[in-house]
Order: structure tokens, then C-alpha cells, then sequence
């Protein structure tokens, strides 16, 4: 039976600001790299299929949020600057340009914050499913291989 410490990670990795690329190196820490790979890829495909499915739901309650709850607002409000900033990529390019900033590993620029930008910028369901899945799973590549290769050099 897995401790409690890997199941707080698994959870923080489904939470906004942690996610799954995050996630990753706790888990390398505590399980070793493989597992923490898996892990992480099955954390990509279920945010992807949830946040792509229930971000509308999301964006109304941090609407409703916003008055009571100022978190929620900012939130909200970033994810309008932030699809501002960046519709020129996005409009540019597509699914792609929403994937490459959903893998960024920046603060603000992560799957919850993607879907919202994608939801503002009027992708698809289909279209953010694609752009989340693929940026999800960059975002693990660019956060495990230097964790890979330093096991390497070790």
C-alpha cells in the first residue's frame, strides 16, 4: 500500500499550481523515476479529458467566486491577460501554440491555466483536449530529462 506522502503528491498533482510536471520529481524522489513517469502520464490524460470537458464550468464559478473569494478573480483575470498576451501565438498556431504554452513550466502557464486561455481564445473541446494532452505530456519531457540524465551521470 502506497504511504501517505505518495498519495498527497498524486493528489497535489491534479491540483491547480502543482499539476502533473511537478508531481513528477516528488515522486521520483520517493518511488524512483519509471513509476513517477507513469504516474505523471496518467495525471496528464485525466486533467486533459477533465479540463477539457469541464472548463466552462470552471470559468463560471470563479466568476461566481470572484466577488466573495479575490483568488478566484485573479485567476480569472490572469488567465484574460494572459490569453491577450499570447493570442497571436495561439491564433498563429493553433492547437500547437496553446500546447507550447501549457508546457512551459512557468507559473501561470500550466493545464489549468491553458484551458482557460483556450476557452477565452474559443478552442474546441476537441481543440483543447489535443492542445492540454500534448502540452501536458512536453511539460513532463522537459521536467524529466535533466532529472534522467543526472541519474545517468550518477
Amino acid at each position: 500500500m502506497p504511504s501517505t506522502s505518495v498519495l498527497t503528491a498524486i493528489v497535489l498533482g491534479l491540483a491547480p499550481g502543482f499539476e502533473p510536471r511537478y508531481t513528477l520529481l516528488l515522486l521520483a524522489a520517493m518511488l524512483g523515476t519509471a513509476p513517477a513517469i507513469a504516474i505523471a502520464v496518467v495525471e496528464v490524460v485525466m486533467l486533459s479529458l477533465a479540463l477539457s470537458l469541464l472548463v466552462e464550468k470552471l470559468e463560471v464559478l470563479l466568476e461566481r467566486m470572484g466577488p466573495r473569494m479575490p483568488a478566484a478573480w485573479l485567476i480569472l483575470e490572469r488567465a484574460r491577460r494572459l490569453a491577450e498576451k499570447h493570442r497571436g501565438l495561439v491564433e498563429r498556431y493553433g492547437a500547437l501554440g496553446l500546447a507550447a504554452f501549457v508546457a512551459i513550466p512557468l507559473p501561470f502557464t500550466g493545464m489549468y491555466t491553458g484551458s482557460l486561455v483556450a476557452l477565452i481564445l474559443g478552442f474546441t473541446r476537441k481543440e483543447r483536449l489535443v492542445s492540454l494532452l500534448a502540452g501536458g505530456l512536453a511539460s513532463l519531457v522537459l521536467v524529466s530529462t535533466p532529472l534522467i540524465a543526472a541519474e545517468n551521470l550518477l
